[in-house]
């Protein structure tokens, strides 16, 4: 009698547990289209990825998604890779996707992008869930919500348990809402590819300096999460190397106090806004919000001249399953096609600003 009673409170808790699961799945905002940085579908694709295939792994976030195009460099120079990276993501935060990406991959480079590293301010809730909420659970995860939940006072539990914070959406939900599944048809590699144009303007273009002239500094806690990142790295025999992306949300000062830090604690840099004419990068048609991101145009230009830098500076011994090889193939003729209809077009005018997105206000989820 007894361990009949034991196996139905067993069964019964198995049950509520798959419950739980299934409406958690159902009620978590689905980060999967273009519109809304296809956060979900970029962390679920690396999942999917075949186990120890990527040469070099990208950290940062989104000049990182939307600058680099790993489709590009494997067409051009043969480098396999994997941008593993988030929106509004802070330094911190990028070492704890290190950690989860190498339980998967052993890359022979890890390349953080720069761009947000003199921002010591906590990303806002929603940008937290974005790269929180589809990532596996792991002590990872874990120690990646106890640090937000520490910086910010949000809940662990909300976190750990998304259910609690998102039950509110019922009035919400729609047909996507119970597309449990990854998109198998995303194949970008973790890159975006912005596809509008909104060109810079002229004096923005053409400054020379900072409008900002006092000296910047990297503070401790984005220092701390770099040399982590380093650190882990040298362990694992991984070289570690620093890059920033085209972006006109940049300054000199802000490239010299990068350049004394890699020297100070011996990381390579490598900063393309120094390498205005060798990448090519036009802020009149390779942007599509006035000069911070590049479109998937600009991006092209700044990852051929990423892949080539990598090639000179990296040897490389790329190991794919035949499979797999036709699929990469497959998928940087896709992208090629992409841009070069992008630019044949002129580059459709879809201002990011008009975009739909999920976004928390005052405990609710709004549409």
């Amino acid at each position: 009698m007894l361990r009949k009673n034991v196996v139905k409170m067993i069964a019964a808790c198995l049950l509520f547990m798959l419950f739980f699961q299934f409406l958690t799945a159902i009620f978590m905002p689905k980060w999967t289209s273009y519109h809304s940085d296809q956060m979900q579908t970029r962390i679920q694709a690396f999942y999917q990825q075949e186990k120890n295939s990527h040469d070099v792994i990208y950290l940062g976030s989104s000049y990182a998604y939307c600058g680099i195009s790993p489709l590009t460099i494997w067409e051009e120079q043969g480098i396999t890779g994997y941008v593993f990276a988030g929106t509004g993501q802070k330094a911190w935060m990028s070492a704890y996707y290190l950690e989860e990406a190498l339980k998967y991959q052993a890359p022979k480079v890890v390349v953080f992008e720069i761009g947000a590293l003199f921002d010591e301010h906590e990303a806002s809730e929603e940008n937290n869930r974005k790269s929180i909420d589809y990532m596996r659970w792991s002590p990872v995860k874990l120690k990646a919500v106890r640090m937000v939940c520490e910086n910010t006072g949000e809940s662990e539990k909300e976190y750990l348990f998304p259910l609690l914070r998102y039950h509110s959406r019922w009035r919400e939900l729609d047909q996507k809402d119970f597309h449990l599944g990854w998109d198998s048809d995303y194949f970008l590699m973790g890159n975006l590819a912005w596809r509008a144009v909104r060109p810079a303007p002229e004096k923005k273009i053409d400054r020379e300096e900072a409008e900002n002239l006092s000296s910047p500094e990297i503070g401790p806690k984005c220092r701390e999460a770099v040399l982590r990142m380093k650190k882990l790295c040298g362990e694992k025999g991984i070289q570690f190397q620093m890059v920033r992306v085209p972006s006109l949300d940049w300054s000199l000062e802000k490239a010299e106090a990068v350049r004394h830090f890699a020297e100070e604690n011996d990381i390579p840099y490598l900063d393309m806004n120094l390498c205005r004419e060798e990448t090519g990068v036009d802020w009149r048609e390779d942007t599509p919000d006035r000069g911070e991101h590049l479109n998937v145009s600009g991006c092209r230009k700044a990852s051929s001249f990423l892949g080539e830098y990598l090639k000179e500076n990296y040897v490389f011994e790329t190991k794919l399953s035949d499979r797999n090889r036709k699929y990469w193939n497959e998928s940087a003729a896709k992208f090629k096609k992409l841009s070069e209809d992008f630019a044949r077009s002129g580059g459709p005018q879809a201002m990011r600003d008009h975009y739909p997105k999920i976004y928390i206000q005052g405990g609710r989820y709004v549409i």
